[in-house]
């Protein structure tokens, strides 16, 4: 009980300010009730929580090992390479190793029962007040909570700049159609004002703010969002986003691949039975240049289509590529448009971040 007042008192700390203006967790909270997004991690909670239930009846779940690697893998993600970093890491966010290995555990367990959870959840329901529990926990060591506080930013900082960003449509106009979407989201849940010891009215107030906040983010963000800004982002990714479909052959050794490669060439073999005769199959792959390994670009790059590529060292494998089409961009594929709106608010978004951001706590 020590421990959940000591995590739940982060709540009244500072995130980040803009000029004069705080942001404490508990706006981060409140914005990420707003977005739906602390439903969808209180969901995650309630998953992991069910499958740790049906261990104890069963006896099923991960082995030690498999524990201990997820723990490592967390740990190098955030260069926590002692002993001695880790626990400073979790003593500065008021979390004990038995929360943080519990944590691990449903992380665990999600991953292997993912295609059962339905079944678990039917199986083994989760009070809210369970959920409550480890809400806090799971949105610390899951990072979901720094992921919060950066889009809570995002909203902050692009209010702070002003509307001076773009004319593409009169002030005020988007704002409202932007609250009226807002508004139609769930309602503030009194549970969530407990969890943050506020009172409704504190919470309404903020609420009202980080509304507003989001009003202006959607209105400068679709203003941005111009069809020369877009054939901007076109004119210097268009390499990057060049459509590549491919079959490939992926087989454990590079004699393997070469043989399979010889089959098609000079044996006249068919690609679905040299890749029998490998004892693999044949997949269809469809990515962006820029999703390539950066060391097999300039091959795709230079390709044409009807080529064969490769054998390539991919992981622990070995790739033969054959190019059935090469499309170049265009801003009316979909695809490419989602990427070039990316591209242009991501630009957006880390310039205000970097210009009217200071960060107190990352979570």
């Amino acid at each position: 009980m020590e421990e959940q007042t000591l995590v739940h008192s982060m709540f009244g700390q500072t995130v980040f300010t803009i000029g004069d203006q705080g942001y404490t967790w508990a706006d981060v909270v409140l914005a990420a009730h707003l977005w739906g997004d602390w439903a969808t991690m209180e969901q995650d909670v309630r998953a992991g929580l069910a499958c740790l239930k049906h261990m104890e009846n069963t006896g099923e779940g991960p082995t030690t090992a498999e524990v201990q690697a997820a723990a490592r893998e967390f740990r190098y993600a955030r260069q926590l390479i002692s002993a001695q970093e880790a626990e400073a890491w979790l003593a500065h966010r008021h979390l004990t190793p038995e929360t943080w290995l519990a944590y691990l555990q449903r992380s665990v367990l999600r991953q292997q029962w993912a295609s059962r959870l339905t079944e678990l959840l039917l199986q083994y329901p989760i009070a809210e007040a369970e959920v409550a529990q480890h809400i806090v926990a799971e949105g610390i060591c899951s990072g979901k909570l720094a992921e919060y506080a950066q889009k809570l930013a995002a909203r902050a900082a692009i209010h702070a700049r002003g509307r001076e960003a773009t004319t593409a449509e009169p002030p005020g106009r988007g704002t409202e159609a932007a609250q009226s979407r807002i508004c139609q989201r769930p309602p503030l849940r009194p549970d969530i004002c407990r969890l943050l010891s506020l009172p409704p009215e504190r919470c309404r107030e903020r609420i009202h703010t980080l509304l507003g906040l989001e009003a202006e983010f959607e209105r400068v963000c679709r203003s941005m969002l111009t069809p020369k800004t877009l054939q901007d982002q076109l004119r210097v990714h268009g390499l990057d986003w060049i459509r590549l479909d491919c079959h490939c052959l992926m087989v454990p050794q590079e004699q393997i691949a070469r043989e399979a490669l010889l089959c098609v060439r000079e044996a006249s073999m068919t690609l679905a039975e040299a890749a029998a005769h490998a004892n693999t199959g044949v997949q269809h792959i469809r990515w962006y240049l820029e999703d390539v390994e950066p060391m097999l670009q300039p091959y795709f790059l230079a390709a044409h289509r009807g080529e064969w590529l490769g054998p390539f060292r991919v992981g622990e494998a070995y790739a033969l590529f054959w190019v059935l089409d090469k499309v170049m961009p265009t801003i009316d594929e979909s695809d490419i448009r989602r990427r070039a709106e990316q591209r242009v608010l991501r630009r957006l978004i880390d310039g205000a971040i970097a210009t009217e951001v200071r960060w107190h706590s990352r979570g």
